[in-house]
């Protein structure tokens, strides 16, 4: 009995580890070199951020 409670837990305990190592890694794989957050999705910026972003560059013209 002792024995097959072991062997659960073992069982259990690689599957868990699995899971979390599944997770870190498709974590590294979202994450971009750009920024701590992840890559930055072009299409889903407003026109706010992009004006805040081309703001000086208008001043120049």
């Amino acid at each position: 009995m002792l024995s097959a409670l072991i062997k659960a837990q073992l069982s259990f305990n690689e599957t868990v580890l699995l899971l979390l190592e599944e997770m870190e890694a498709e974590e590294l794989q979202q994450k971009g070199s750009m920024r701590p957050g992840g890559r930055v999705v072009l299409d889903d910026l407003g026109d706010r951020v992009w004006l805040e972003q081309f703001r000086y560059a208008m001043d120049s013209l």
